[in-house]
């Protein structure tokens, strides 16, 4: 899956127009390749950016436990998520370290010189082009994370779950994954969620599948995986569970066994644009998956028109539900 460059390349406009020096200590959250990305540690909860790191050399960290002398952020959309960013940017950044955040102007980039003074920085230099927004500055002796910000990051309680910010719909309980949640039966064997987020559609089918062998828990989130094998894991005690961190546009890897049932509520977006083939990706996916006479059950937003894949691939396909914008399908392999 292709990364949307936008934000990625005006992020690197100090270091292309040589207003800042890349420094050999140097650390990139919330990562990805880039033609100017020079030396550095890296880490993101991205399964398609951790890849495409990958293949140029760079290895994820699964933890952070020293400070640099400059950290690099591409900023998330989600508020919260931005914010706790940042605090984490702060507390392992050295002594007059450079900190350099980059957003879309839609997207918190009209926000970063505000949030930057507001945490102390000083010497904050800002440049706008292709739409988006890159921002930097120097941490003095006075910079400090306000003391919402770290909180922001962190896990959190929802109608009993454990979810967090920058989670597809983390502080709601998603009106399509409810719909399908309503509409499903009582599943048996071996079943998978894909992209399962927190994972609230994998604890609606445990509550209602005596029978359920196993569940594999995918997402291309880690911090998702986290939170939904948290979530599910005291509900159906005789079903395993199995966390796999994946990007699901991509075939599953040898372990994961053939499917009785896959349910999911597939994404559309990359960045801000709808794109179709992602959804088609997890379709494909899925099919290939899933045992002969297993089946998928798929939600998604009624103008999405996803059945002429289904038609292709499935034995059957069938409208179960469709309410409020959106549809609920059930295809028979």
């Amino acid at each position: 899956m292709a990364a949307d460059t936008t934000v990625l390349d005006t992020l690197f406009l100090p270091f292309t127009e040589g207003q800042v020096e890349w420094r050999a200590n140097s650390l990139f959250l919330y990562a990805d390749w880039h033609p100017a990305l020079g030396q550095c540690d890296v880490l993101h909860i991205d399964k398609p950016a951790v890849d495409r790191l990958a293949a140029h050399g760079y290895t994820n960290l699964p933890y952070l436990d020293r400070r640099y002398d400059a950290v690099l952020i591409q900023i998330p959309k989600q508020v919260q998520e931005a914010q706790g960013l940042l605090a984490l940017a702060i507390d392992h950044l050295e002594k007059d370290g450079l900190l350099i955040v980059a957003a879309d102007n839609d997207a918190n980039g009209k926000r970063l010189q505000k949030w930057m003074q507001e945490a102390g920085f000083t010497e904050i230099t800002s440049e706008s082009k292709n739409r988006a927004r890159v921002a930097w500055g120097r941490k003095s002796d006075s910079v400090m994370a306000p003391d919402d910000w770290a909180v922001n990051f962190a896990v959190r309680p929802l109608n009993g779950y454990f979810t967090r910010p920058g989670l597809f719909s983390w502080d709601s309980i998603d009106h399509a994954s409810q719909l399908l949640a309503d509409n499903l039966p009582a599943l048996s064997g071996d079943i998978a969620d894909f992209g399962c987020g927190w994972g609230f559609l994998s604890c609606e089918a445990l509550k209602k599948g005596t029978n359920i062998h196993s569940l594999t828990l995918i997402d291309a989130d880690s911090r998702a995986v986290t939170c939904a094998t948290a979530n599910t894991e005291e509900i159906h005690p005789s079903a395993s569970v199995v966390p796999l961190w994946h990007d699901l546009t991509r075939p599953l890897p040898e372990s994961v066994p053939a499917l009785d049932t896959i349910i999911m509520n597939p994404p559309f977006h990359i960045g801000k644009k709808t794109d179709l083939d992602l959804g088609l990706s997890f379709i494909r996916t899925a099919f290939a998956q899933l045992k002969k006479g297993g089946a998928l059950f798929m939600v998604a937003n009624a103008h999405l028109r996803y059945e002429e894949e289904l038609g292709k691939l499935f034995k059957t396909v069938e409208l179960v539900i469709q309410k409020n914008g959106f549809k609920v399908i059930k295809a028979v392999k």
